[in-house]
């Protein structure tokens, strides 16, 4: 097994551990025998769904229709912590199911006032968001996107040079790659747009900093000769992206 295998298991080794102590943390939350929902849902037919299997099986069909809605139009904010273990699993087994893509799940948690909740179940949501980042950022981005869960991981953090820098340590082709991706979404950073929405001035103008500085471009440098010719075109748009956010104003 190569540094780049041994990496990717021990991340998923982790992500693991985090997703049971998830389930640990929200296990005091039963399912519920009744929801309540907007007259325009059907409540019955979301709660069969749910009922369709135990709670570490649900499919993400039978899941994503109450993720959805979840709080907001169908259920409680007791009922979306029982779901929420499971939810934050389909976010990678099925992130293209709606309710599943970590940010809104993230909305959903602020809309709940989640840091106010006990300190184990925060910090499970914590641990699962950064193990995740951490695995996405070693798949090739067309397996899976880490860009999501690296703007989710930048909302958790205080100390968000601590993320930044931890993605230049031990840097791999595919988490080169990974990087390239998010320079070129870096188009919505100094407008907090798309990934970048709901982060203040100061901590986009950090991420745009990082971006564009010598510490970046010379990581990326040290590993490009391990990037398969298919996707140098990845490596070969970070300029022109570079350029584009150097000359934007919340720099």
């Amino acid at each position: 097994m190569n540094s780049d295998e041994t990496n990717l298991a021990r991340a998923a080794t982790k992500l693991h551990g985090y997703w049971q102590a998830a389930y640990a943390a929200f296990a005091e939350y039963p399912s519920p025998e009744i929801l309540d929902a907007s007259p325009l849902l059907d409540a019955e037919k979301i709660l069969l769904e749910l009922r369709s299997a135990p709670l570490a099986n649900l499919s993400g069909n039978a899941l994503s229709g109450y993720a959805t809605s979840a709080m907001t139009t169908v259920g409680g904010v007791k009922e979306y912590r029982h779901y929420l273990p499971r939810i934050l699993q389909h976010a990678f087994l099925t992130p293209s199911e709606p309710g599943f893509d970590p940010l809104i799940i993230l909305s959903k948690l602020e809309y709940a006032n989640w840091r106010r909740w006990p300190v184990s179940e925060r910090s499970a949501i914590e641990n699962v968001y950064r193990a995740s980042w951490h695995w996405a950022r070693l798949q090739h981005p067309d397996e899976f996107d880490a860009t999501n869960w690296f703007a989710c991981v930048i909302r958790l953090e205080k100390d968000i040079d601590s993320v930044l820098k931890s993605w230049l340590s031990n840097l791999t082709p595919n988490s080169a790659l990974q990087l390239a991706d998010v320079i070129s979404r870096s188009d919505g950073l100094p407008y907090g747009r798309s990934f970048w929405e709901d982060l203040d001035l100061a901590t986009r103008r950090t991420i745009a900093d990082w971006l564009c500085g010598d510490g970046l471009q010379a990581a990326i440098v040290a590993v490009v000769d391990n990037v398969a010719d298919r996707d140098m075109w990845r490596i070969d748009s970070i300029e022109a992206a570079l350029a584009l956010l150097r000359a934007m104003p919340c720099r």
